[in-house]
Parts: C-alpha cells; sequence; structure tokens
C-alpha cells in the first residue's frame, strides 16, 4: 500500500511540472528590453570649422528607427540629450568650440523603446581653415606656405592639390608648412585634413587657392601718333600713345627713352587707356616744351601682379622728338616790267639746320604741299632771284634734318 501510494504522489508533483512549463511558454508577446535592441556601432566623430559630425552603423535592425545624441563634458557620466535624427549620421554645430566633448549614440525603436548607448567617442570643436602665403592672390614660385589656422591642436595633416587627398600621407603637423604646387601656371588649390590625439580627423577637407604665375607676359609693345598710325617722328605739342597689350592685367608698366624715364602706363581706364583691367596698358603723352629725342630707343620694364619682371623689351622704331625750326620773315620784290622777282628772308639760326624750300601756290593759301620752287642747303643764304612765275602767294619753310619744317609768313604776288 505504502509503494502505491509513494506511486501516486510522485505522478502528482510530474504533472504539476508539466502544468507550470506550458504557462511560461504563454503566446502572449514577451516585451522587449535595452538589451535586446540593436546599439548602434562604429561611431565616429569627424570635426569641420566649428562643427563635428557623427556617424554610425546599426545591424539586424527592422523598421525606421530613431536615434539620439548625447554629449557630456566627462567621458563616462553626465550624458545629455542634444539632438535626435532618423538618419545615420548627423552634424553638429552650437557646441563649446576648443573643449573636449564625449558623444554617444542610442537606437529608439518605433515602439519607444530605447537601446543601451554606444561606445564614446570624443572631438574637439574649433574653427580651422589654411591660407596660402598669407592669403596673396598670386603666387611667382611652386613652392608656397600654408599656415593653418586652428582652435586645436593636430598631430598629423595631409596635404594635396587632389580633392580627396588620396595621394597624399599622414605628416607631423606644424602650424606652417611647405607646399609645392603643380607645375604649370594657372589657378590652383591645396586641400587638407588633420588628425587629432583623440584620432578624429577634420571632415571636409580645408581648401584655399592661389594663382600660380611664374613669368610676365608681354604680346606687343609699340608707339604711335595720335590719330594716326605708327610713326616715330614727333615734335612738340604733338601727343604720343603708348600701348602694352599684356595678357596681365594689375601689374605695373614704364617707358623710358633718352631723359625721360619711367613714364607710367595704365589699364584702369584713364590717361588713354580704353577699358580698365582688361591687359592693355597705355599712356597719351604730350610731348612738353623743352623735349628732344634723337634716334632713341623706347624700352618697357613690365612687372605682373604675381611680381614677375620681364625683361627689358624694346620697341621696333626709334623715337625721334624735335623742335620745329624758328620761322625766318620772308620779303618778295617784284619788278613786272622784267617779268622778275627778288625774295629775300632773315637767316636761320637752326643748330639742326637742312635747308629752305620755298614753296608757290595758286590757290591763295602756301603749304609744304604745293609747288616747290626752289630748296637751298646753306643757311647763310637768304637771297633769291629768278622769273615770275604768275600771280599766287609764296612762303619759305626752314627744315631740321629730321624733316620738320616752319613756314614763314605768305607773301602774295602782285
Amino acid at each position: 500500500m505504502i509503494r502505491y501510494t509513494t506511486i501516486l504522489i510522485t505522478l502528482i508533483i510530474l504533472i504539476m511540472g508539466a502544468s507550470c512549463e506550458r504557462h511560461l511558454d504563454s503566446k502572449d508577446p514577451v516585451r522587449s528590453t535595452p538589451a535586446l535592441i540593436p546599439v548602434p556601432e562604429e561611431l565616429t566623430a569627424t570635426v569641420g570649422d566649428g562643427t563635428v559630425t557623427l556617424s554610425w552603423q546599426v545591424v539586424g535592425i527592422s523598421g525606421t528607427p530613431l536615434f539620439r545624441i548625447y554629449t557630456s563634458e566627462v567621458e563616462d557620466s553626465g550624458f545629455t540629450l542634444i539632438d535626435s535624427t532618423g538618419d545615420y549620421s548627423i552634424t553638429l554645430d552650437g557646441l563649446t568650440l576648443h573643449r573636449m566633448v564625449f558623444f554617444r549614440v542610442t537606437t529608439v525603436t518605433s515602439s519607444g523603446i530605447e537601446s543601451l548607448p554606444s561606445a564614446t567617442v570624443s572631438a574637439t570643436p574649433a574653427h580651422y581653415s589654411i591660407v596660402i602665403n598669407n592669403d596673396d592672390e598670386y603666387a611667382n614660385r611652386r613652392q608656397v606656405q600654408v599656415r593653418f589656422q586652428s582652435g586645436a591642436s593636430p598631430l598629423y595633416v595631409k596635404l594635396s592639390e587632389e580633392p580627396g587627398l588620396s595621394d597624399a600621407a599622414w605628416e607631423s603637423y606644424s602650424v606652417t608648412r611647405s607646399f609645392e604646387l603643380s607645375d604649370g601656371d594657372g589657378d590652383k588649390t591645396v586641400y587638407a585634413l588633420l588628425q587629432f590625439a583623440d584620432g578624429s580627423e577634420s571632415g571636409t577637407p580645408l581648401s584655399d587657392n592661389i594663382i600660380l604665375d611664374t613669368q610676365a607676359e608681354i604680346d606687343t609693345f609699340y608707339f604711335y601718333r595720335a590719330g594716326q598710325g605708327s610713326d616715330s617722328l614727333f615734335t612738340v605739342g604733338e601727343t604720343v600713345v603708348f600701348r602694352l597689350v599684356s595678357g596681365e592685367p594689375g601689374g605695373d608698366a614704364t617707358v623710358s627713352f633718352g631723359t625721360v624715364q619711367n613714364l607710367r602706363l595704365f589699364d584702369d581706364g584713364t590717361n588713354g587707356d580704353s577699358f580698365a583691367d582688361d591687359g592693355i596698358y597705355m599712356l597719351r603723352y604730350l610731348i612738353p616744351p623743352d623735349a628732344y629725342a634723337l634716334d632713341e630707343q623706347v624700352t618697357l620694364s613690365f612687372t605682373d601682379p604675381a611680381g614677375n619682371s620681364a625683361e627689358q623689351y624694346t620697341a621696333s622704331l626709334l623715337l625721334n622728338i624735335n623742335t620745329p625750326p624758328e620761322p625766318v620773315v620772308l620779303a618778295a620784290d617784284i619788278d613786272t616790267l622784267v617779268n622778275r622777282i627778288i625774295f629775300t628772308w632773315t637767316v636761320s639760326t637752326e643748330n639742326d639746320f637742312e635747308s629752305y624750300r620755298l614753296f608757290y601756290s595758286t590757290a591763295g593759301i602756301v603749304d609744304s604741299s604745293s609747288q616747290l620752287i626752289a630748296i637751298f642747303s646753306s643757311a647763310d643764304i637768304n637771297e633769291y632771284e629768278t622769273t615770275y612765275p604768275g600771280s599766287g602767294n609764296y612762303r619759305l619753310y626752314v627744315y631740321d634734318h629730321h624733316g620738320v619744317s616752319t613756314g614763314s609768313n605768305q607773301v602774295p604776288g602782285p
């Protein structure tokens, strides 16, 4: 009897145990806990100009999660919520500059359950920039100086003209670094990445640009009489136009000849220049009364805005500037009975005397293009007798060796 009683008790205990297992296997869903929600992984922080960009990954999550971002000034405690996003990255600004900040990210499900926090990363927000050659517009050498303006102290730096900096290696950081620009004049952009002691890096590459210009350009240089074509003979009171054609506005151009030195040419729309900043430098030069030039070379000096000086350039024509000879006074004694006329004049004192030339015209006005009657090659000659050619007017011109002439008073015929 005792044996049967023992068996019965055992059966009752087994039945009760089976009944407990079925209760725990209830079909009601078990509520999730933070430990079961995927935690953001591979959290990284990249520093920008006054910003920090966080990015992360999450594995094994369904639906559209929300991510919460927490910061603290202490690595292991004191984290507070500052932002949230549905993306897998976020750029934060308005952070305290020049102070290390710690970051964590959590996952929040659509039902509002939040995961455990991610691993902690740190970054030091600051303003960062680079400047090439003290922010000059031009560089006349390939070797330039890149200066970093940073509120923190990076350990390493990369420099490259390639936007992705794929061809650059990390080098020890210093506030100023030398960098060699690529060959060939033109616009150059230098990019930089910084790496900090905590392993974080600057995000979008810093950049600055400069124009590499290693030689001054001169296309053509010449001079001419205002309103006319090229010529080499001028007299006082006339206007000479000097013209330099260069592809580089913003430079400094001067011309010199004889005792006249460093006349400035302009590219600002003044002093005879037609258009400002077009790389064409001009000057309208009114020849003063005391100017003189005898077969003088006209030389150009040009320095471009990058500081390159061109070799001295010489115009193809020689410049001659002369003061017109002083006029003489002409008189005529006409004897119509014998059809003779006697011309007399005052003697020229011109040092550069070449000849007297007597002209005649029936049109009323006599100039150096009128009919030539006679040429006298000695300055001492001051009388000439000839057959009276008929009614008309006369004028005697004094010529110098440059071909410059001045006419006398006009003498009418009878």
